[in-house]
């Protein structure tokens, strides 16, 4: 996965301040999970809201940078017990002067595979999670929907639907996507 690690583009000190540590976890199974540990000097009530709040959305307990071996050991598969957390690893990060943003990307083992990938937006200043709709005005969100959303979401669902009626759902899975906010950068307020 490619990580794009502080991309810091403004002089402001929370975000210079604040960094991200890949904790590298070695399963059972042969497979390593990259887990986010977010770290501040200056702010480090910032770090451990963000932390917190985003690692109680996957595990039983939050962790820091030393008991994190333990909280991921009794969730992860074993040589026993092939089943539990396999692959959890930060996607994407980008920093900006008032938000944080990241995708976490994650496979769970059990009768079947689940992979989910779960975008995470925090604002800067409180550490409090944010939604994305929040950063536009009433009026431009809905014409941002019109433009960047529903013309992808469509065509999306419309080649679901035709590969869930042929053969390919015998071969694999038929995906659809109807947002991405890879193309648009958060900067001081609103998205660009």
């Amino acid at each position: 996965a490619l990580i794009f690690a502080l991309l810091c583009l403004s002089t402001n000190a929370r975000t210079q301040d604040l960094h991200v540590r890949i904790l590298d976890y070695n399963t059972a199974v042969d497979n390593v999970l990259k887990i986010p540990f977010f770290e501040s000097d200056s702010f480090p009530d910032i770090a451990a809201k963000i932390n917190a709040h985003w690692q109680q959305q996957y595990f039983d307990e939050p962790f820091d940078t030393i008991s994190y071996r333990e909280v991921l050991k009794e969730i992860t598969p074993t040589e026993d017990q092939y089943m539990g957390l396999n692959l959890l690893e930060i996607d994407t990060l980008l920093l900006s002067d008032r938000y944080l943003y990241f995708r976490v990307f994650q496979e769970y083992l059990g009768a079947y595979p689940h992979y989910s990938e779960d975008d995470h937006w925090y604002d800067l200043q409180t550490g409090e999670p944010i939604r994305p709709s929040s950063l536009f005005q009433d009026s431009s969100y809905f014409d941002f929907l019109e433009v960047h959303w529903l013309p992808e979401c469509f065509e999306s669902l419309k080649e679901a639907q035709e590969c869930g009626q042929g053969e390919a759902t015998i071969k694999g899975y038929c995906y659809h996507r109807c947002f991405s906010f890879d193309q648009f950068f958060p900067r001081g307020d609103s998205l660009q």
